[in-house]
């Protein structure tokens, strides 16, 4: 009991640490592009992003394998709904720009099915019925380089590193005529979980004006993210009690999806402002 204590502490405290740590180096990076921009008496280029976008989830094979093995599941992929998503941005100078996003996904898995189970005496079946939905929040905070910000037509690409706000919840509904039957109906997961995150893009950005910076309305963009996930939690720690003989796959945390493709389009707005130049100077 106590070693695993210990270790939720530990894990507790690195989620922590690694979100305060990106914090701060959010606000050194914006304080230190305030400075630039104040002591050249240049624009400050912020941007905000909106966005709506289709992903396409990368599962994982090992969540898949389980749920086809011990839970006797036909589906193969998790389906979608629209990924949405912000994106706070500073040209903090003439190439690179870095940008706080904060997205919203999420991944379901729906079916019915039959499952034989053969024993001794008769052969019984159970009437199963899955819903399983993965709602995903990553927070992140990127580094994009964008050489040609002062044009109407222009290409970035970027990188980001991030927390995950993951939650999970699944149910499974039962109906058997197996004779003292462990498996029974109800909620199997219902909790939150804070993974690591991280993503690569690249974008074409298309200004509606050639003074694209001066508009409030800026420009319409096209963008491909990967975005990945790394942790693990208990998926299978409260169902795992309803098998007889419980397969040893099930003691494992996993990791139902590892990341998801999307393809984005957003609308980039201006709130730009000309830096006053301090007195005395």
């Amino acid at each position: 009991m106590v070693p695993e204590l210990i270790d939720k502490i530990m894990k507790i405290y690195i989620k922590l640490f690694f979100f305060i740590l990106i914090i701060l180096l959010f606000y050194s990076i914006v304080t230190k592009a305030e400075e630039n921009l104040l002591n050249n008496d240049r624009k400050y280029y912020v941007t905000i992003n909106t966005k709506i976008g289709i992903p396409f989830y990368t599962s994982s094979t090992k969540f898949f394998d389980i749920y086809k093995n011990e839970f006797g599941g036909n589906t193969n992929y998790f389906k979608s709904y629209p990924e949405v998503g912000l994106a706070f941005k500073i040209q903090f100078n003439e190439i690179w720009r870095i940008a706080l996003s904060l997205d919203y996904s999420e991944a379901y898995l729906n079916e019915s099915y039959f499952q034989k189970i053969v024993n001794i005496t008769q052969n019984s079946y159970r009437n199963i019925s899955q819903d399983l939905s993965i709602r995903q929040i990553p927070v992140l905070l990127n580094l994009e380089y964008n050489p040609n910000f002062l044009t109407q037509f222009r290409t970035f690409v970027g990188a980001g590193i991030g927390l995950n706000f993951n939650a999970t919840i699944w149910s499974e509904q039962i109906s058997s005529d197996v004779i003292n039957d462990n498996r029974i109906s109800g909620v199997k997961y219902n909790k939150s979980d804070i993974l690591g995150a991280y993503r690569l893009y690249s974008a074409v950005d298309l200004g509606f004006d050639k003074q694209t910076l001066d508009n409030f309305l800026a420009s319409f963009i096209v963008q491909v993210n990967y975005t990945g996930y790394f942790g693990e939690y208990d998926l299978f720690g409260k169902v795992s009690k309803e098998f007889d003989n419980k397969p040893i796959e099930l003691n494992n945390h996993i990791l139902p999806i590892n990341g998801y493709v999307s393809v984005n389009i957003a609308l980039s707005f201006n709130f730009n402002k000309k830096q006053k130049t301090p007195k005395g100077n």
